[in-house]
């Protein structure tokens, strides 16, 4: 995930972890330019990269995400001030609530699949009968029918896709995921930590 490489980078920066990346900052400078560019709300608006990006992280309808840049911010803000200390608690607290976001973002991915795929799957199971009666009465070789029907599938998932997201299917699912997990456990604990880490840094910056 391109926001996960780019917090890795930061954290690499800042000496929270050992593990450097591709995207891993030399200077204040590459530090505040690649906040700027990768995890900045202007992603919504921005590039057709960043824009694609925070749709596949996020979605387009994710409840929450506001907090998320608003903690982003922050960052920026220890980051102007020149104050690493604060800088790297705030990247801790960023990293923390990208990973509780991740949790509805996965679930949020994992579900509307789950959910095209269903509405693609009756037609899929009315060509296999038809086709393998074509298969059995010899009009259709089973290799071909095997090609049919794998032509069939890809076709139809891709309009069970499009009918999903154009009925607002991921508006539904987004709501209900968010109902479901928004204070679950995990993403709790998660939340607090970041929240945890930000209270430290606002106190240096104070």
């Amino acid at each position: 995930m391109y926001y996960g490489d780019t917090i890795e980078g930061l954290e690499g920066f800042y000496e929270i972890s050992t593990k450097r990346n591709f995207l891993t900052p030399h200077s204040l400078h590459q530090a505040v330019e690649l906040v700027e560019d990768n995890l900045s709300d202007h992603g919504r608006v921005g590039s057709s990269l960043m824009q694609a990006v925070r749709k596949d992280l996020f979605g387009d309808t994710l409840h929450g995400e506001d907090d998320f840049f608003r903690r982003v911010q922050k960052l920026r803000d220890a980051m102007n001030a020149n104050n690493r200390e604060a800088a790297s608690l705030m990247v801790q607290a960023v990293s923390k609530h990208f990973e509780a976001d991740t949790i509805l973002s996965q679930a949020l991915n994992t579900r509307c699949k789950e959910e095209y795929r269903s509405m693609a799957s009756q037609q899929i199971k009315t060509l296999e009968a038809g086709l393998s009666q074509m298969v059995s009465s010899g009009m259709l070789s089973f290799s071909k029918a095997n090609e049919q029907l794998e032509t069939a599938k890809r076709e139809a998932e891709s309009k069970a896709f499009q009918q999903f997201y154009q009925n607002d299917g991921q508006k539904r699912v987004a709501s209900a995921i968010w109902a479901e997990l928004a204070t679950s456990p995990n993403r709790v604990r998660l939340l607090s930590e970041a929240d945890d880490f930000e209270e430290k840094a606002m106190l240096l910056l104070a």
